[in-house]
């Protein structure tokens, strides 16, 4: 792509306009006015002279063949500007195709996270610390729209959002566009909060409209992380990290939320992943327990059986809810192997039950 050559730009190019360059040099100049001053005071000496001396000749001779000797170099100069000229152009051409290929998304032109990040490092490292936003913006279930409608669907949607999002965005902020359903707000310049509220709010109202693609409506939301600069982060990469975890807040919250950053988040966050990574040794280091609830026949009143519950205590955090850690188990999958576990836990402990039992009668 970048060494694109062909018929067509080669006759275009041919067509520019060469800087005349040699005929701005003052020694060309003067060279071609030494040749014409020879030529004609030799013209001038073989009038004026004897037949003795007609030798002479040889001057004019000489001078035209210098001139023609410099028009023919000259010739050959221009055509290596002219090569050189149209080979600088390819290159310039080539450079802003490769300067559109690392700053912006392929599918819907706007800058891409490369940018994004380079132009929010330049915001922090200015002279003057100024505070901005960057907002994190992801589509909700976008996924399924790619597996029932296509992918082909799916990029015409992301141009759709892409346009309107465009048409919406102040003219110092930058929208960029990550990749597949994610997007980058860069607010430049502090706003107070409600107006930052209301301009972010005007971003998610532009998709209640629904999008016509290929005869068809599609509805799609979006949910909406915020993080302050400098009081979510001081570096870039803090930035991100304080807009991201906001913006799956948000999305744990039902979608279609805008959320800020608060330090509460990461302190969540970085709880649910110790959890994570305890839960994978959990039952290894018999940190797990069973609890065995009595369940009791209302008319009867007799014991009619037991619901088992599982917990776990786990050594620097105490006791983990349930309610906690089997989400965590169902989508890190360890949940298989937890309820195997349970499984072999439970019936273990009822054929003791059993055995007990049957002893005492």
């Amino acid at each position: 792509m970048l060494q694109k050559i062909d018929t067509d730009n080669q006759n275009q190019n041919s067509q520019l306009e060469v800087p005349k360059i040699l005929l701005n040099k003052v020694t060309y100049r003067i060279s071609l006015l030494i040749c014409l001053v020879i030529l004609f005071i030799s013209v001038i000496v073989i009038v004026l002279l004897e037949d003795e001396r007609k030798w002479l000749v040889l001057f004019p001779i000489s001078s035209i063949i210098i001139i023609l000797l410099v028009i023919w170099h000259t010739g050959i100069i221009k055509k290596h500007l002219k090569d050189l000229y149209y080979y600088a152009s390819l290159s310039k051409e080539n450079e802003q195709i490769l300067h559109r290929l690392v700053y912006y998304n392929s599918l819907t032109g706007l800058p891409n996270r490369k940018m994004i990040l380079d132009e929010a490092d330049r915001l922090i490292n200015r002279k003057k610390a100024e505070k901005f936003y960057l907002a994190y913006i992801d589509l909700d279930d976008f996924r399924r729209i790619n597996e029932a409608a296509g992918y082909n669907v799916g990029d015409e949607i992301l141009c759709s959002v892409a346009r309107r999002w465009s048409s919406l965005k102040r003219n110092n902020d930058i929208l960029g566009h990550l990749g597949a359903d994610e997007f980058y707000l860069l607010i430049t310049d502090y706003m107070q909060h409600n107006a930052l509220i209301n301009y972010i709010e005007s971003f998610r109202r532009a998709l209640n409209d629904h999008i016509d693609v290929f005869g068809k409506e599609y509805h799609v939301s979006a949910s909406f992380g915020i993080a302050e600069y400098p009081n979510d982060g001081k570096d870039i990469t803090t930035l991100v990290r304080s807009s991201l975890i906001a913006m799956n807040t948000a999305k744990s919250q039902g979608k279609n939320h805008i959320q800020f950053f608060t330090y509460e988040m990461q302190l969540e966050v970085l709880r649910k992943l110790q959890i994570e990574n305890g839960l994978l040794y959990s039952m290894k280091n018999n940190e797990l327990y069973m609890v065995y609830q009595p369940m009791y026949n209302c008319d009867s009143m007799k014991l009619r059986g037991f619901e088992a519950l599982a917990r776990w205590r786990y050594p620097g955090l105490g006791s983990i809810s349930p309610s906690q850690f089997i989400p965590i188990a169902e989508e890190t999958g360890v949940i298989v192997d937890l309820g195997k576990w349970i499984i072999k836990e439970v019936l273990s402990k009822f054929m003791k039950f059993q055995s007990t039992y049957q002893k005492k009668r």
